[in-house]
């Protein structure tokens, strides 16, 4: 899908209030301009991703007309950026997307087979479509899908149950239940921020997957 400025605000929409949208977008036009582009240049092609994620991770802090905004609007202005990298990738994989967001647990799929399936999806998500702060792809996913299989095994949930799980709250319900847990508090402090780190993670993972609005979905 070739990216637009149209397409980006109808993205945040999904995604965002429309007043959030509109404010997205004009991080991104504030950033185009503090880096001397135009402001269609960057909905132009996604082919920028790389540019726009070395320029993240400080070198927009070089610009002159970026060091003249309060240290809050820089912030929105990296915030923005971020969206506008998970848009590029969106636009690559809007099929894939799409795609997944139909999908429904395979029938011929059983206990531990279904985690690992949904497991899988979960870690490919965070290493190609979850941005980190500094523009960077999601690298190790490793600690944060163990995490997640700790977490359903702790509270011995039924894994047809957790994974048809569409909406965030849902997560949020399941991690309450989970902390409630004398499996969970018998693990060691470091484990448990562990685990409790992947669940947060999987809350924006549901909410990316399903569209749903979450207005921190692309802030620090």
């Amino acid at each position: 899908m070739k990216p637009s400025r149209k397409n980006f605000v109808e993205y945040l929409e999904n995604r965002l209030t429309p007043d959030s949208a509109k404010s997205y977008l004009s991080y991104v036009d504030a950033f185009s301009r503090a880096v001397g582009k135009n402001e269609e240049y960057y909905f132009s092609s996604t082919e920028y991703f790389q540019e726009i994620a070395e320029l993240l991770k400080g070198g927009v802090n070089k610009f002159s007309n970026f060091k003249k905004h309060s240290p809050k609007f820089q912030a929105n202005i990296k915030t923005g950026i971020r969206a506008l990298l998970k848009y590029y990738l969106y636009s690559d994989n809007v099929k894939k997307v799409q795609e997944d967001k139909k999908s429904k647990i395979p029938s011929d799929l059983r206990g531990g087979q279904i985690v690992e399936h949904y497991i899988d999806k979960f870690g490919k998500w965070l290493e190609n479509f979850h941005i980190k702060n500094n523009g960077e792809r999601f690298r190790s996913s490793k600690n944060y899908t163990i995490g997640l299989k700790r977490a359903i095994d702790d509270l011995n949930i039924d894994p047809k149950e957790f994974f048809s799980y569409t909406r965030k709250f849902q997560i949020e319900m399941f991690h309450i239940r989970l902390e409630s847990n004398k499996s969970f508090w018998d693990r060691s402090e470091s484990v448990k921020r562990e685990v409790t780190s992947s669940i947060n993670k999987y809350k924006f993972y549901i909410a990316e997957k399903n569209g749903e609005k979450l207005e921190n979905l692309f802030k620090a």
